[in-house]
């Protein structure tokens, strides 16, 4: 949480003398551009080269075996159809296909399920950050803004730390009774 990420709203006090009198001081808000603060952590560029090495690495192995199933098919065009032969190599190559398709959707989910514990491990340790933050420096609330992990996600806003002097609940069971 940084200068540059985080915006702060003071209030100078209420215009309306009536406001005056009330026993709540206005709150303390800070914003903070999630999709910026993603942006600006080296610890986030880190994780997504490791992923993207672990995908290069598992991409390559998976053309390997494209190419190695390609290379049978093309083998078995030369043989005699009906023998043995081909109808085992066609055998094989249907085992071979199957296990392919599967092995791509696995890694698939693999890359997805890992990107997103990662970048919820991320989520956490800024939520952290933040309640910290507005501790130290008597912050009321904070909002995240935008949180954009992918360009067609549309902004919305959520509360990441709030301080206990803005529940009102007390207040509000002891008007409503």
């Amino acid at each position: 949480v940084g200068a540059t990420t985080t915006t702060l709203l003071r209030d100078h006090g209420p215009q309306d003398p009536a406001l005056a009198s009330s026993p709540y001081d206005p709150p303390t808000v800070a914003v903070i551009r999630m999709d910026a603060v993603l942006e600006g952590m080296t610890e986030r560029s880190a994780l997504e080269a490791m992923i993207q090495a672990e995908y290069e690495a598992m991409r390559d192995k998976l053309l390997a075996r494209r190419k190695q199933i390609t290379t049978m098919q093309e083998e078995m065009m030369l043989l005699k159809p009906g023998t043995p032969e081909v109808l085992a190599q066609e055998k094989k190559l249907v085992g071979m296909r199957a296990e392919f398709e599967l092995d791509q959707k696995r890694f698939s989910a693999e890359i997805q399920d890992k990107r997103g514990r990662l970048f919820n491990g991320l989520l956490s340790k800024i939520r952290t950050a933040a309640a910290d933050f507005a501790n130290e420096h008597d912050i009321d609330l904070v909002v995240q803004s935008k949180l954009a992990l992918t360009p067609d996600m549309p902004p919305w806003h959520s509360v990441i730390h709030a301080s206990e002097r803005l529940d009102i609940s007390a207040d509000l069971i002891q008007m409503l009774n």
